[in-house]
Parts: C-alpha cells; structure tokens; sequence
C-alpha cells in the first residue's frame, strides 16, 4: 500500500477513537495500535478500553468495519462504538459534503 494511502487510514482512525472516547463516557481508551493487514490491503486500528476492573479490545478499519473485539465485551459497548464511529463520524463527513453542495449550488 502506498505510504500516502496508509497516513490517510491512520488519520482516519484517528479522528474516529476521537469519536469512540468522546462517546464512551464510562470508559477510557488507554492503548492504541495500527497494524497493517497485508490481506486486505488496509490499516486496521487495535484499541484496548478499560472501564473499572475490565479490559476490552476492539479492532475496526478505516471504513468502520469491526474486525474483532473481546468476547467478554458487553454488547451496549459494542453499540456505543459502532455508533461513535457511523453515527458520529461518517455521519460529520456526509453533514459537511452536503453542506459543500450547498453552497456550490447556491453559487451556480
């Protein structure tokens, strides 16, 4: 994969376990990895989240696709990710291309 292509993937989750912290307000996202699957051709992102006592790891690609995650992570958990990474982040980037063509066709 082209060098340029894996910064854009990593800047992408980036601002998506920006999402997934903000929205997980009983937990805290202590680690992060990126690792490179060579499958697939994609940069799939590996976080570990503690809440209290417990430790949960969740894997997603820059599409939003959950690779994996622990088999002990509460299903409310899943969801609140799932829908920090769809709900709120791909949900921004359609709210600002529909805004672009907006203005574009009020200026044509």
């Amino acid at each position: 994969m082209d060098e340029e292509i894996v910064k854009r993937h990593i800047n992408i989750l980036n601002e998506m376990t920006e999402c997934i912290e903000e929205r997980l307000s009983c937990a805290v996202v202590n680690k992060v990895d990126d690792l490179y699957d060579t499958e697939f051709d994609v940069v799939v992102r590996h976080i570990n989240i503690n809440r209290g006592t417990s430790n949960y790891q969740i894997a997603f690609n820059w599409s939003g696709f959950i690779e994996e995650h622990s088999k002990k992570m509460p299903v409310h958990m899943i969801v609140d990710i799932h829908n920090a990474i769809c709900g709120v982040y791909l949900k921004g980037i359609l709210d600002e291309l529909m805004e672009e063509r907006s203005i574009d066709n009020q200026t044509n």
